[in-house]
């Protein structure tokens, strides 16, 4: 069964940082790109263990459907989940901040984990 969004989403616009938010540069994977879908800000980079996209909000966490819209509207079919690393690898430049990640998806092993997913922030 198909889900039906339960809002319909702003447009996904790429945008360029502004001076007071050029330190964000620094702590994404290299080449990384920066999107705004209405209130909610994306940073889209490719790692090596494949794509991460980290969604915030400024006064809440965005919900399913802008997660899952933000994602779909920019790598289109590429499987993702929301991955819990572990508590002291846990690093987000936002209160309210998702991250994820691609991940390998196959018909008779769905949703199987990279291992360097694990490992990337050991």
């Amino acid at each position: 069964m198909k889900r039906t969004p339960q809002n319909v989403l702003p447009p996904i616009v790429e945008i360029k940082l502004s001076s007071h938010l050029a330190w964000i540069k620094q702590t994404v994977e290299p080449g990384a790109k920066y999107y705004r879908m209405g209130e909610c800000f994306i940073i889209l980079g490719q790692a090596p263990m494949g794509w991460h996209m980290s969604i915030s909000k400024p006064d809440r966490y965005p919900d399913w459907d802008e997660v899952a819209g933000a994602w779909y509207g920019l790598l289109d079919n590429i499987p993702g989940g929301l991955i819990l690393p572990p508590k002291e690898a846990y690093v987000n430049i936002s209160n309210f901040c998702f991250h994820v990640w691609q991940i390998e998806y196959t018909e008779d092993q769905p949703f199987k984990l990279s291992k360097q997913i694990l490992i990337a922030r050991s």
